[in-house]
């Protein structure tokens, strides 16, 4: 077979049998007979035609078993090479299999762990950056999908833990917001009351 940018293969002699042989015995034998029962004055010119018909016969059969063998060496080496591919083809793809389920698995233990670890440790008050960077750390020990990968992770688990700190911060300016008024109400009300 030949690949695309790879020189073509020379071209191999393939040894030819002894099955050629069978059809040129029986054409010299048949041409023998038939000059043996022929007169005299044809036997010359008979002899002669049948030698030439029992050479091509010969040269006929020897090129077509040149040519079988020929097809059947082509055909063990094509099956090999799909066999082969075959081979490859699996190992790629239990390969990716497992690179899936690895990423699979990365991916399920971002949302099952790191997430509602990273929100509960926010609303304890640490800092996003702080509980990202020894996320980060913990992460380096478990195996990585690939380096890009466990980047998009921990760049996700970072801006979920801003907009969670955000949000949190938000919130608690918001409470003390409505603590301030609050006093102030508060403070009207005595001052109307006295």
């Amino acid at each position: 077979m030949v690949r695309v940018g790879s020189p073509p293969e020379p071209s191999r002699p393939v040894p030819v049998g002894t099955a050629w042989l069978v059809p040129t015995a029986l054409s010299a034998a048949a041409s023998a007979v038939v000059v043996a029962l022929v007169d005299a004055d044809a036997r010359l010119v008979l002899g002669v035609c049948l030698a030439v018909a029992t050479g091509a016969i010969a040269v006929a059969t020897a090129a077509a078993g040149r040519r079988g063998a020929r097809i059947r060496q082509l055909t063990r080496e094509r099956e090999a090479d799909v066999s082969a591919q075959y081979h490859r083809h699996q190992a790629e793809a239990e390969s990716l299999r497992q690179y899936l389920a690895a990423q699979d698995a990365a991916q399920q233990r971002l949302t099952e762990d790191l997430l509602p670890k990273t929100i509960l440790r926010l609303k304890q008050g640490e800092s996003a950056r702080e509980i990202v960077h020894e996320l980060a750390a913990t992460d380096e020990q478990l195996p990585r999908v690939t380096a890009e990968f466990a980047a998009s992770q921990r760049t996700v688990l970072r801006l979920v833990a801003e907009a969670v700190e955000a949000e949190e911060g938000m919130r608690d300016s918001a409470q003390r917001a409505f603590v301030n008024i609050a006093r102030r109400v508060q403070a009207i009300v005595h001052q109307q009351a006295t």
